[in-house]
């Protein structure tokens, strides 16, 4: 989006991105800062949200890693990424790397369908804390989180 100030003729450029911020009941696994989820699958994106409303978890998703860097810029109160690797624009090693750069203590965890021989140390290396492969079983899942809570 476009502004022109009314008393100079620069130009500010503003990003606009969308997400989505679910709201859980609380519970005993409640955690008040949310989960941020960086998915552009739909499909995928439906099974974390599914289970993680059950178990009264908050999360808020974007689909894509410029947007996650945006959001983690602006916002300090999330207690933990879940990746996507291959989505468009920047993939999740590219924005991983970059979110490194301002913010290293924030554990984000690698999800990927892609479970080469290698990838698990690539995706350490590069900044991440934890690989889940998908499909995601939901046992492993909260195994991670609750390593991070």
């Amino acid at each position: 989006m476009k502004k022109e100030n009314e008393n100079s003729s620069e130009m500010n450029v503003q990003s606009e991105f969308s997400i989505q911020r679910q709201q859980a009941n609380s519970s005993e696994n409640q955690i008040n800062n949310p989960i941020l989820i960086v998915e552009d699958d739909d499909v995928s994106f439906l099974f974390l949200a599914t289970i993680l409303k059950k178990a009264n978890y908050n999360f808020i998703r974007t689909t894509k890693g410029e947007d996650a860097i945006e959001i983690l810029k602006k916002d300090h109160n999330f207690f933990l990424v879940l990746m996507d690797i291959k989505m468009p624009g920047l993939n999740g090693i590219a924005t991983v790397e970059i979110i490194r750069e301002f913010n290293t203590q924030i554990p984000i965890i690698a999800q990927t369908a892609y479970a080469l021989s290698g990838d698990k140390e690539t995706l350490l290396k590069s900044g991440f804390n934890e690989y889940i492969s998908k499909p995601i079983k939901k046992d492993k899942l909260f195994e991670i989180i609750k390593k991070y809570s």
